[in-house]
């Protein structure tokens, strides 16, 4: 007669194969704002593994969206409209 005990470890060693395949991890959700070519006047970036998003605003008759500029001292000032700028 065969070993009962090797059907038992043949039947767990394709259980645990079969659950260890089939596993899948979830998308992880984004925290920067998606990519666009639609002018939606968005920018995301990362400073120091920290997400920042800026959105601009409509403004008529004096642009309000994204900008940013470049100091003397190397820091940058990014402003996404309506809001008070951040100064890197």
């Amino acid at each position: 007669m065969k070993n009962p005990s090797l059907h038992l470890v043949t039947l767990a060693l394709a259980f645990f194969i079969f659950s260890a395949s089939s596993c899948h991890k979830d998308e992880p959700e984004p925290d920067l704002v998606p990519i666009t070519t639609t002018g939606a006047n968005t920018m995301g970036f990362y400073i120091d593994g920290v997400p920042y998003n800026k959105k601009g605003v409509q403004n008529f008759g004096n642009p309000g969206g994204v900008s940013w500029g470049k100091f003397g001292d190397g820091k940058i000032q990014i402003d996404g409209g309506g809001g008070i700028p951040m100064v890197i």
